[in-house]
């Protein structure tokens, strides 16, 4: 029998770290991008721009199964390739844009912080809002917080200079928590949940995961029903990482991501089965693999660039209890994903304490 080859739409972290599961999992994977001799191995990796119509094209006639490293690929090029995509086509048509993920959230009645679609033409300052771009807006980029008039005109400039013509423009919700949820859905329908995660954010970026989170089981059965009513909604085959607010008792959808993600990056030693792996089990409609925890807890957090320069990628010696990944990117960059850091044992705080001293260690050996 011959073994499938996937191929993954992209050559970042994410598709470095698909592509690993190749060493455990009957099949062979290339990654396409614009950025050999980075993340992935030359002999894992295509050159090629996953948004130009022809070059996906060419890339899907060498692969039997072709999945997403991210959510922006037009759909009239993901329409060439519909035939061996997984997540379907048909699903990523729901949630291609933010306009349609609270479109899909509203048809099935999953409680959102209240928003309307408005043009941006002659749109002024009224109360504080949150705004968000309807396309293209990921890690903080994209999102406006505008508290003040002065919010509100830095925010207009940015939008004009973009040719921006509507936004979403949301309440401000002060939420206790913001939390994350990974499940996997195989190809039969069948879902599984990964552990429930606080999320805490630093300038409207992960900064660090911790889990499980602190969570009542109304709460957590609140949270699971609503993510299980939005796969199943647009039958959706793979990992997904749905991010909701907490206010109270109250839950909040926020958004989705329908692919592997930053905020599960803690599976990878914390639990059984990675989400990474998990994900190539259903590409390969193979069994869904244990998604429980191993450790009592666990804390993740973000490697990020602090300065534009040559990366060094140096990791702090005498770690205990945790697991450096760094993603062999050439530059670094403010604000850039350059790895994270996983730790796992029995005590949350000292884990949140030892994250801070490793993330600090390692940006001081990159001097």
């Amino acid at each position: 029998m011959q073994i499938p080859t996937i191929g993954i739409l992209g050559d970042g972290q994410l598709a470095k770290y698909l592509a690993n599961c190749s060493a455990i999992l009957p099949c062979k994977v290339l990654a396409m991008g614009m950025n050999p001799g980075e993340c992935i191995p030359d002999q894992n990796h295509i050159i090629g721009n996953i948004f130009d119509a022809k070059d996906v094209e060419n890339f899907a006639s060498l692969v039997d199964i072709i999945t997403l490293e991210n959510e922006f690929i037009p759909l009239s090029i993901l329409n060439l390739i519909k035939h061996k995509l997984c997540p379907l086509y048909e699903s990523y048509a729901h949630i291609d844009n933010k306009k349609k993920e609270k479109l899909l959230a509203k048809s099935c009645s999953v409680a959102q912080v209240p928003y309307k679609i408005v043009k941006t033409e002659g749109l002024k300052f009224t109360k504080p809002h949150f705004y968000k771009l309807i396309s293209g807006g990921y890690d903080g980029y994209g999102n406006f917080k505008v508290d003040t008039e002065a919010d509100f005109l830095k925010m207009y400039s940015t939008l004009h200079k973009n040719q921006v013509k509507e936004i979403i423009q949301e309440d401000i919700l002060n939420f206790d928590r913001e939390v994350s949820i990974t499940l996997v859905r195989d190809q039969r329908g069948n879902t599984t949940f990964y552990p429930l995660v606080d999320t805490i954010q630093k300038n409207s970026k992960c900064d660090m995961v911790i889990i499980p989170a602190i969570s009542n089981q109304n709460i957590l059965a609140k949270i699971k029903d609503y993510s299980k009513r939005l796969v199943d909604k647009i039958d959706f085959q793979g990992v997904m990482s749905i991010e909701y607010f907490i206010k109270d008792d109250d839950v909040f959808y926020n958004e989705c991501s329908p692919r592997p993600h930053n905020s599960a990056h803690y599976t990878m030693d914390a639990t059984y089965t990675s989400q990474f792996e998990n994900h190539i089990r259903v590409l390969l409609d193979m069994e869904v693999g244990l998604c429980d925890l191993k450790y009592p807890c666990a804390v993740m957090t973000n490697i990020i660039g602090i300065k534009n320069r040559k990366a060094k990628n140096k990791v702090p010696d005498d770690i205990k209890n945790a697991s450096f990944y760094l993603y062999g990117k050439k530059e670094e960059k403010v604000g850039r994903k350059m790895g994270h850091l996983n730790l796992y044992g029995d005590n949350k705080e000292e884990l949140i304490t030892q994250a801070y001293k490793y993330r600090e260690q390692y940006q001081e050996r990159q001097l």
